[in-house]
């Protein structure tokens, strides 16, 4: 569902609508510094107890998103599809404000489940994307009703993109944070939580690696 990095030969504008900008991810899960940390008990107890199931660490991306002229992968509206519910915690590396592109969401309570089904059917018309534009989605939800959660480098934020509709709001300014991503034991779609361990995208084996990728 998401793209690697991906600077094509071109004489269009890196970020540009003919040469968009795909984020860059790397799969840190193996590295202790972060591992961990997703596995600390208390913190699989939170998940858990919002899941009411056990939960299961699944592993954690470190990502860039870049800016562009339109949105690419997750700046769409869309809702993530891993299990019945699940918790991502976003580790802001740098700022998520309006600049950024902080996490824009509808709160459950203004998506009734006809509506969320209807959304849903809107996104399937466009199997070639991720999900809805702004505009495609003001058309089925008011602008009114969205709300977006800005916070500074550093800032955690907890997460469940299956019980609602979100995006990364389109940026200005790149963004880099990590993704921990935590669903129940046995998830619903176990296939769509292996890129979180497996060599879907590149797998540093030691921190000073990422911190030269970056």
């Amino acid at each position: 569902m998401e793209a690697a990095l991906n600077r094509q030969v071109t004489n269009e504008p890196f970020g540009s609508v003919k040469n968009p900008a795909y984020p860059q991810i790397f799969t840190v899960t193996d590295l202790p510094q972060f591992y961990g940390w997703g596995c600390q008990p208390r913190l699989l107890n939170i998940i858990e107890t919002y899941i009411g199931l056990p939960g299961q660490f699944q592993g954690v991306h470190l990502r860039r998103d870049f800016a562009n002229e339109s949105p690419v992968t997750t700046e769409l509206w869309h809702r993530d599809l891993e299990d019945h519910c699940m918790v991502k915690i976003f580790v802001y590396l740098t700022d998520a404000t309006d600049e950024y592109g902080p996490l824009g969401y509808i709160p459950k309570s203004k998506v009734s489940y006809w509506m969320g089904r209807r959304i849903q059917k809107f996104i399937a018309r466009f199997p070639d994307r991720l999900g809805l534009t702004d505009d495609e989605m003001a058309r089925l939800i008011p602008r009114s009703q969205w709300q977006r959660c800005a916070v500074p480098a550093e800032a955690i934020v907890f997460a469940d993109p299956i019980a609602v509709f979100h995006h990364g709001k389109p940026r200005q300014q790149e963004r880099a944070a990590l993704f921990f991503v935590c669903t129940s034991a046995k998830p619903l779609h176990p296939e769509y939580v292996t890129q979180y361990h497996d060599d879907n995208f590149a797998r540093p084996t030691k921190l000073n690696e990422v911190m030269i990728a970056q």
